[in-house]
């Protein structure tokens, strides 16, 4: 068996393809190209439009792809497909014959598939005319139909034909495809000019209908032309009053003008000259503001004098209340207790003190900050004791046990009694200092004494 898909030796493809693509109708072929997006693109391409005067040039293009692809089926088969069913005797025996139990009964016998189609020697012969040889050429080299070898050289070489008849054939044939060309001309020509009727159809109904339109707008703008002619009648009455009218106010209006004017012109009188007196009374206030200035200057420059001299009194008065605190910062503690006479009672509360208080690792004391801050935080601890007992009744009550509340300001007392005793000690040794180590005459002169105990 010899398929469409097998090479043929002697065959000439492209003309083979030509006739048939030339066969299709014109709508078939314009069908094809439209389904098939790349030759649909190379047939518009410039601007071009698929026409059935640019046939010619639409057949060239697909037969060019063709050879390009090689006439392969999965090109070939588009156009074949197209092509098959035009020519519909030949499409029908062998339709007819494909479905029919026959054909189904020879399938089975010779176990071949359901897709495939061959035609025994006495069927090919039944069925092969000698005037369908180019439709039989087209089966032979791009249908799905499977040829014997014998059934392809009857094909190709004509066997069996009349010559005189192949050639009338021939000419038939050509006279058919010009008939076919003219008969598709003449449809196209058809096509438009009935596309050409309905548009004037289309359009003379449209005019038709504009024309009732437009005696009905014609009609109704005559009838407001009558109406606004007797609108404009009576508007003319009501405007010849209405001149009359405004010519009396305008009268009324020019009188009254006039006074206006009159009294204008007094009234600018009367506010020309206040401003004249306004304008030499701003003139002299702005004298008296330029004198103002001079003086608010040399008061600032006074008030900035006395500022810095009040500064370096402040400054003075700072330095020298802080001449205790520098005479204390300068004293040895440890020192002066010890030379100092002391009781056997007040020595052991000044070693107490000096041990309870906080005092630098090498053992010497030191105050925090001034005299006064040292004093007020000892008495800060007085006032939160007496606060506490003060509160006790609540106090017991918030912590729940009478016994650890007041357990807990043991340290307190403690503390407290601590600090009292610390004030006697520092109220007596500031007296011994003032009253015994100082002379009065050394207190007149913010000056450490030569003879006061050096600390550093």
């Amino acid at each position: 068996m010899l398929g469409n898909n097998k090479p043929l030796e002697g065959v000439d493809l492209a003309k083979v393809f030509a006739a048939m693509v030339g066969d299709l109708p014109w709508t078939s072929l314009k069908a094809f190209i439209q389904t098939n997006s790349q030759l649909a693109k190379m047939a518009t391409i410039g601007g071009h439009r698929m026409e059935v005067k640019r046939r010619n040039r639409l057949e060239k293009i697909v037969c060019r792809e063709a050879e390009k692809d090689g006439y392969a089926a999965s090109f070939a088969n588009g156009v074949f497909a197209y092509w098959y069913p035009v020519h519909e005797q030949l499409h029908k025996r062998l339709e007819d014959y494909f479905h029919s139990d026959e054909y189904k009964a020879y399938r089975q016998e010779h176990d071949l598939a359901d897709d495939c189609y061959v035609l025994s020697d006495e069927k090919f012969k039944q069925f092969f005319l000698a005037e369908e040889l180019e439709q039989w050429r087209i089966l032979l080299c791009f249908s799905p139909l499977q040829f014997t070898d014998k059934q392809a050289g009857t094909v190709l070489d004509g066997a069996g034909e009349n010559p005189d008849l192949l050639q009338k054939v021939q000419d038939l044939e050509a006279a058919v495809e010009q008939y076919k060309k003219r008969s598709d001309l003449a449809a196209a020509d058809m096509e438009r000019a009935r596309q050409e009727q309905q548009k004037a159809s289309s359009e003379a109904q449209e005019l038709r209908k504009l024309r009732r339109e437009l005696t009905k707008e014609c009609e109704s703008l005559r009838a407001k032309f009558e109406t606004s002619q007797a609108d404009n009648r009576k508007l003319r009455s009501t405007l010849d009053e209405k001149h009359e009218e405004v010519q009396q106010k305008h009268e009324e209006i020019s009188a009254r003008s006039e006074l206006e004017i009159s009294r204008a012109a007094s009234d600018r009188k009367r506010l020309q000259a206040e401003l004249d007196d306004w304008r030499g009374k701003y003139e002299q206030q702005r004298a008296n503001n330029r004198r103002l200035r001079e003086e608010l200057a040399q008061a600032n420059g006074k008030l900035e004098e006395e500022a810095e001299r009040v500064q370096a009194a402040q400054q003075r008065v700072e330095y020298l209340s802080s001449f205790a605190d520098l005479v204390l910062d300068r004293i040895d503690w440890p020192k002066v207790g010890a030379q100092m006479k002391l009781t056997p009672t007040l020595r052991r509360q000044f070693n107490s003190l000096i041990r309870k208080l906080d005092y630098e690792e090498d053992g010497s004391l030191t105050l925090e900050g001034t005299l006064t801050e040292f004093w007020n935080k000892l008495q800060a601890k007085e006032k939160a004791l007496i606060e506490a007992v003060a509160q006790s009744n609540t106090q017991e009550v918030v912590t729940g046990d009478v016994s650890a509340f007041w357990q807990g300001l043991t340290d307190s007392f403690e503390d407290v009694v601590i600090g009292l005793e610390g004030r006697t000690v520092m109220v007596r040794m500031l007296q011994d200092i003032f009253y015994q180590v100082l002379e009065a005459e050394d207190l007149e002169v913010p000056k450490i004494p030569q003879k006061a105990n050096s600390r550093r």
